[in-house]
């Protein structure tokens, strides 16, 4: 594959008529770092505009569709006026969106105490993910009574705790009532879990880099396709546009250099 290598940086520090250049015959390639990269003229910009004005003036990178419905959570303030609804459950749904993988997320909005911020994490909670989980907690004596492959299991999975110098142990049960915390060393109900004490600064941070950034980020172009399958996908495109002026060995050849 050809690349084309950086000669020179020139830092500018005032505002400067910049250009856009598009690439004839060829509308998509790689670089360098694996990037399947396009032209981009026509693409932010369109140069056709629907007639009376009403066209989009630019095509947006990401397209949002929101839902709403109603959520209901025990409210003393609500419950003095007689209101049963406490806020909405919005469901942002992705359409469109070049940065990010397409995954739909909720959030909470509650009309007596705005956003709960930590609403929406459930789904990246684990033990092994940042040690919060469905669960039960012994301590040593209780840990005593385990079978010796439950010991085996708690060692390899870090079930181990401690607090004020004794060791506490979990153990994952999904019908379980309470969440164990291991930064607490402690249960808490459900209602406790979406709070900054037990979604830490620390908890945010080890969930963000580790989970929720591989989650959402986009795969490498390496991992989506191979470049055989690619070339594939080329020579049926040519076949399906005869008009074309180079021919399909040609084109393979400037792709895949």
């Amino acid at each position: 594959m050809e690349t084309i290598k950086i000669k020179k940086k020139t830092y500018i520090t005032k505002p400067t008529k910049v250009y856009d250049i598009e690439v004839n015959n060829e509308h998509h390639y790689f670089l360098k770092n694996g990037i399947l990269s396009h032209n981009s003229v026509g693409s932010f910009i369109p140069m056709d505009v629907m007639s009376g004005g009403g066209g989009p003036l630019y095509n947006a990178s990401v397209i949002l569709f929101l839902y709403k419905s109603q959520l209901n959570v025990a409210n003393a303030e609500a419950d003095k006026v007689g209101m049963k609804k406490t806020g909405i459950i919005v469901r942002s749904a992705p359409h469109k969106n070049r940065f990010a993988r397409p995954i739909t997320i909720r959030f909470h909005i509650s009309f007596y105490k705005g956003m709960n911020p930590y609403v929406g994490l459930e789904q990246f909670i684990s033990w092994e993910n940042c040690g919060i989980e469905k669960g039960n907690i012994y301590d040593e004596k209780g840990f005593s009574k385990w079978t010796d492959e439950q010991k085996k299991e708690a060692a390899e999975k870090g079930y181990e705790m401690e607090k004020d110098g004794k060791k506490y142990y979990f153990y994952p049960k999904s019908t379980a009532r309470n969440f164990v915390v291991k930064h607490l060393a402690d249960t808490i109900p459900a209602n406790e879990l979406f709070t900054p004490k037990v979604l830490t600064e620390d908890v945010l941070k080890h969930l963000d880099e580790n989970v929720i950034k591989p989650t959402f980020k986009l795969p490498e172009i390496g991992d989506m396709y191979d470049m055989e399958g690619y070339a594939d996908d080329l020579v049926e495109a040519n076949i399906d546009n005869p008009d074309d002026d180079d021919s399909v060995e040609d084109k393979l050849g400037n792709t895949l250099k």
